[in-house]
């Protein structure tokens, strides 16, 4: 079987798992097999909107008006 039947068997697998927590230890390993740039990059993205749903960041509209005059 090759490598890409054999994804799409674990996939329609996958579909029908309904275990919390083997879909768990599969989102762990997900993770964990993720480069490193990427990993660093998912972290960024989350800081980003943690800030933003904290309020921590000021409107485009707002820094648009701030340098209009280089714009």
């Amino acid at each position: 079987m090759d490598i890409q039947a054999q994804k799409l068997e674990l996939i329609k697998w996958l579909a029908e798992v309904n275990d919390p927590k083997l879909i768990s230890k599969f989102l762990t390993l997900k993770k964990q097999s993720m480069p490193k740039e990427d990993t660093h990059i998912s972290e960024s993205i989350e800081r980003g909107l943690k800030d933003i749903n904290d309020g921590k960041t000021t409107p485009h509209s707002e820094v648009r008006k701030k340098y209009t005059q280089w714009l």
